[in-house]
């Protein structure tokens, strides 16, 4: 096995690290900086990055950021270690993931205008490297590598219409239609390449193909100049005279996929990827619709549970069963115990769950254990408590039974054990424990991955509305 590779700044570099680093006014001026086209190509070693930033009063600096013993320690030729130009500097190499901050806390009805203005002049900085992928045609795939050294792929279909697509994150949940990458693309081309970008215009799409539409999101056809009328056929079939979708994605989606592709139209990766979802939210819909029926019919008496529920258990149970991820957030001694050990039974009827982790604070073990017995006549080879020495913990692990419970504590000591357990279902007891996402222990816990979740917190806020995070 070849030895693991040493982390490197760029691979440090967060939103969360430029915020522990920089002051706020240093990230605002920075912002404007990278968002101004102002900072120049980094320079970038495996431990450390330096560029040329002009100020707003147009004088340059050399700003740099390096990694020392896992920490960020910036500056630059101005004197000040923690100013706007280091900000700037590492705003430019982590990408939008931080630098729209600040507009995400406007609720300006413009914001979707600025956002787009701001991934515009991202693309216009000339920091990008930009390589076509074969061919000779305006439209077609372009690799474009970052100034952060990262490469990425962008397909271009329109220079008219937001059409394009790209493999960064950004553009796959940003709802636009675009993002630095593509605009880097067309600024490129319109600079360079202005003439054949006028007749291409002039000449009008050579292709058909999908695309994406927002607001509300689903997909449009926009077919080539030269359209053969089996294409046409397809677009009176399924969309309206924008070329925008008619009726449901998720009903319509396998005739207009299997249409398009024996057709020749082109069906871009995002499109499949929403088609996807849309399949799988309805897929989902049904299934929600169907447990929630199972548990209201068997009512109070619920099939495997030793106890009568109350009629807001009953809804409780319906809601966490059909739902999968949840939180309940009834007060103490209203019975959350009982309605996620009731939910938890009715998933493992259904072959849904076969393992369960149950995380609680270390005073609450053994009353989970007694009450998922008492309430279900679960066996001792069937549930188990975690607890013990390093080697007894690792034992049980190994050998682990449908039901685990154990404590916040031993989350953060066993997190790769716990990781590799891979549940289906999680129950995070007094999960007001990790509402401080910032602890280890928050960390360890959401890191971990299950199907199904069931949040049990009597005290889901307390100080803050992000308490709920």
């Amino acid at each position: 096995m070849p030895p693991s590779r040493a982390p490197t700044l760029v691979d440090h570099l967060s939103a969360s690290s430029l915020e522990a680093t920089f002051a706020e006014d240093a990230l605002g001026a920075g912002r404007e900086a990278v968002t101004g086209g102002r900072v120049s190509r980094p320079a970038l070693r495996a431990s450390s990055a330096e560029a040329v930033v002009v100020a707003a009063d147009r004088r340059r600096h050399r700003a740099r950021l390096r990694l020392v013993r896992g920490a960020l320690d910036p500056s630059c030729t101005c004197g000040d270690r923690g100013c706007a130009h280091a900000a700037a500097l590492g705003l430019l190499l982590v990408g939008d993931e931080a630098s729209g901050r600040a507009d995400e806390e406007t609720d300006s009805p413009t914001l979707r205008d600025a956002e787009l203005r701001r991934r515009e002049a991202r693309g216009s900085s000339e920091l990008f490297e930009i390589r076509r992928l074969g061919g000779a045609q305006l439209v077609g795939r372009y690799e474009v590598t970052s100034p952060s050294a990262r490469a990425y792929q962008v397909t271009l279909r329109a220079l008219d219409a937001r059409h394009n697509g790209c493999s960064c994150a950004d553009f796959a949940t940003n709802q636009l239609g675009t993002c630095k990458h593509v605009e880097a693309v067309l600024h490129h081309l319109r600079r360079d390449a202005p003439r054949r970008v006028q007749r291409a215009l002039s000449a009008g799409p050579a292709a058909s193909y999908l695309h994406l539409v927002f607001e509300p999101e689903s997909i449009g056809l926009r077919l080539a100049v030269e359209a053969r009328p089996p294409l046409r056929r397809i677009a009176a079939r399924f969309f309206d005279a924008a070329g925008r979708l008619r009726g449901d994605l998720a009903r319509l989606w396998p005739d207009l996929e299997r249409a398009a592709l024996e057709a020749g139209i082109e069906v871009p990766a995002e499109v499949v990827q929403l088609a996807s979802r849309a399949l799988a939210a309805e897929r989902e819909s049904e299934r929600r619709r169907e447990v929630e029926a199972e548990v209201r019919i068997a009512g109070r008496d619920q099939p495997g549970l030793r106890v009568k529920l109350y009629p807001y258990q009953v809804d409780g149970v319906a809601f966490l069963a059909s739902r999968g991820r949840a939180l309940l957030a009834d007060e103490m001694g209203l019975g959350k115990t009982v309605q996620a050990i009731a939910a938890l039974r009715h998933l493992a009827r259904r072959g849904e769950v076969a393992r369960t982790l149950i995380v609680c604070p270390a005073s609450l073990k053994h009353q989970w254990i007694r009450e998922i017995r008492q309430f279900t006549g679960m066996g001792e080879d069937e549930i188990a408590l975690v607890g013990g020495t390093r080697e007894q913990r690792l034992a049980r692990y190994a050998d682990a039974p449908a039901v685990l419970v154990t404590s916040y504590e031993l989350v953060r000591a066993d997190e790769r054990e716990l990781a590799a357990l891979a549940p289906d279902l999680l129950v995070l007891d007094e999960a007001q424990r990790i509402k401080n996402w910032r602890t280890r222990t928050a960390s360890v816990v959401k890191s971990l991955r299950s199907r199904f979740a069931f949040v049990l917190t009597g005290t889901p806020l307390e100080n803050r509305l992000d308490d709920l995070y």
